[in-house]
């Protein structure tokens, strides 16, 4: 492992997901987005649904970035 190598926030929810099942996801930035490529049996559309609610996850995280940046 990388030395600076640092966790997406959304690690906890996307392992909550995958469970016992195995999976992958991939992401940039750790602040980014973040996009779930497979878990185990789980069906493709369920998969893009979560990684629908991902997208909503960080859109949330940047208006909130974007608010707090504005009250300063």
């Amino acid at each position: 492992m990388r030395k600076d190598f640092v966790e997406h926030v959304d690690k906890e929810w996307i392992m909550e997901k995958i469970g016992g099942h195995g999976g992958s996801y991939s992401y940039d930035r750790p602040d980014g987005i973040v996009r779930i490529g497979y878990i185990g049996s789980t069906g493709k559309m369920k998969i893009h649904f979560y990684n629908f609610l991902l997208f909503i996850r960080f859109l949330k995280r940047k208006i909130a970035e974007r608010r707090l940046k504005n009250r300063r």
